[in-house]
Formats: structure tokens, C-alpha cells, sequence
């Protein structure tokens, strides 16, 4: 993604914007991490009331965007295409098996109608019978081998078809993880909006509390009632794959870091080196929750 540099907007006169706080309970990107990747220029936090502009904002900081996240989507959509290719391969090939199959089908029946149309002229002819007799032992020489190529035809048919299926199902899976790839990244754009619209405030904005009903205007009023406290509850183990697909995340961290560092952009620096300093003991707690 492009750099973060330049002169950015600050939220009062002459102050750099504060970072958003800690306390205000984000689930997806860490409080770090938002402070980096909401440091914006007063270009950029000019197109934000553009949804779609905005969007493109948030994605060109976001140094998933450029790394992971493409890589996944672009892996998916490659797996996919190579799937239905071999879908495709697959269903040609499970037509002509289909042909044949009826070819040897038909040339098995085809010779058994002849046998017995022979032997019902030789049991009134006894001219005919040398025909039957060839017939017959035609059909005993042949009869295994078409019984056999039949079988394999089956076989091969039967194969295909299960594979088919099989690659159905890894496209539907793919189509299912390219949706929640999409989802993670409306959500991740929805938390950036919420923390911009926090570090810079504007006149124009309403207030959060705006919307209180009357029913918690009186429980304001009235004295407060202190609540035990409650203890903490533990963090749940992470899920399959969770620790693979941050170790990934860092390392493309630290690649972009390495690029920035060669090319001179200090500021580009300074933010891959905020991300990194708030991600890396998360990947640490990780790796003592999952026991490595």
C-alpha cells in the first residue's frame, strides 16, 4: 500500500490527533494498530464523507490490504478457477465414458439379438445351424472381453462422478471463504471509521449519546448503585488456524518494514514499527495458549 507519510491533519490547532484509546473495546485491529492506520492527511480526511472514497482511504493504509488480504483473496479466486476447470475437464470426460459404455452395451446386445435369431433359423433350417455355432463361439470369445471393458467404463465413470462432487464441494468452500475473507474486511473498515470519526471530531458530528432513551435518561438521574465486581473471564483458546495466519501477518509486516527501510521512507517506518511492537505480544500470547 502507499505511504503513510505527509503532513497530516491534526485534531486541534497545532496538536498531533490523539491515538484512539484503549478502553473503547475494538475486536478486530488493536488500539495500535488503528492509531497508526487512522494518522491521515487533511487531502484524505477530505474524501472521507465519500463512502467509497473512504474505503479506498482505508485500504491504501492498511498494510493487509496490499499482503494478506490479496493474497488470500487471490489464492481463493485461482484455487476456484482451477477447480472448475478440472469440473469442466471432468464432465467432457464423463460424457465420452458415458458413449462408450452404451457403445459396448449396444455391440454386447447386438450380438446376442444375432445368436438368437441364428438358432431360432437353425431349429428350422439345419442348413443355418454352422452359423449359429459361429455366432455362439464368437459370442464366447467376445462376451468377456466387452463384459470387462464394460466394467472398467463403470469403473472410470463411477470415479469421475465421485470427484465431480468432491470438487462442488471445495468450490462451495472456497465461494464460503471468499464471503468471510469479505466480511473481515467490512468489519475491519468499520472499526477504522469509528476510530477516525474519534481521533478527528468535527463540528457537524453528532454526539454518540444523542440517542439515549428516556428510559436511561432516568437511570442517570437516580444514584448510582455500586455492582460487585466480577471476575475476568478467561481468554478463550484461539481458533484452527489462527496462529499460522498471524506468524503470516507479522512476516509480512516485517517484509514491508525491510522495503521501507531501503527505500528511505522514515514515516512509512515509524508506522510498520508501531504495528509491530503491538502485534508481536499478541502472537506471543498466542503461542502460550496454544502451548508452543
Amino acid at each position: 500500500p502507499p505511504a503513510v507519510g505527509g503532513a497530516r491533519a491534526a485534531a486541534g490547532p497545532g496538536a498531533e490527533p490523539p491515538a484512539p484509546p484503549a478502553e473503547l473495546g475494538y475486536e478486530g485491529a488493536s488500539a495500535a494498530w488503528l492509531s497508526a492506520t487512522t494518522a491521515l492527511t487533511q487531502e484524505e480526511l477530505a474524501s472521507l464523507d465519500d463512502p467509497a472514497a473512504a474505503y479506498k482511504v482505508f485500504l491504501s493504509n492498511d498494510p493487509r490490504a496490499a499482503d494478506i488480504w490479496q493474497s488470500d483473496l487471490d489464492s481463493m479466486q485461482t484455487e476456484k478457477r482451477e477447480r472448475a476447470d478440472e469440473a469442466r475437464r471432468l464432465g467432457e470426460e464423463l460424457e465420452r465414458t458415458k458413449e462408450a459404455t452404451q457403445k459396448v452395451q449396444s455391440a454386447l446386445s447386438s450380438l446376442k439379438q444375432k445368436l438368437h435369431e441364428a438358432e431360432a433359423e437353425a431349429a428350422i433350417d439345419p442348413s443355418a445351424a454352422q452359423r449359429a455355432a459361429t455366432l455362439r463361439g464368437l459370442l464366447a470369445q467376445e462376451e468377456p472381453k466387452l463384459v470387462q471393458l464394460f466394467d472398467e467404463k463403470r469403473q472410470r465413470y463411477e470415479l469421475d462422478f465421485a470427484r465431480l462432487k468432491e470438487i462442488k464441494r471445495e468450490i462451495s468452500h472456497l465461494e464460503h471463504g471468499r464471503k468471510k475473507l469479505e466480511a473481515t474486511v467490512q468489519a475491519e473498515f468499520a472499526l477504522w471509521r469509528r476510530a477516525v470519526a474519534q481521533r478527528y471530531p468535527r463540528a457537524d458530528a453528532k454526539p454518540l449519546a444523542a440517542a439515549t432513551t428516556t428510559a436511561e435518561s432516568v437511570e442517570d438521574a437516580s444514584p448510582a448503585q455500586p455492582t460487585p465486581p466480577t471476575p475476568a473471564p478467561a481468554a478463550p483458546p484461539p481458533p484452527p488456524g489462527a496462529l499460522q495466519a498471524a506468524e503470516k501477518a507479522l512476516a509480512m509486516l516485517r517484509q514491508r518494514l525491510e522495503e521501507a527501510r531501503l527505500s528511505g521512507d522514515e514515516s512509512r517506518q515509524q508506522m510498520l514499527n508501531q504495528l509491530l511492537a503491538a502485534e508481536e505480544p499478541k502472537l506471543a500470547r498466542m503461542r502460550m495458549q496454544i502451548g508452543q
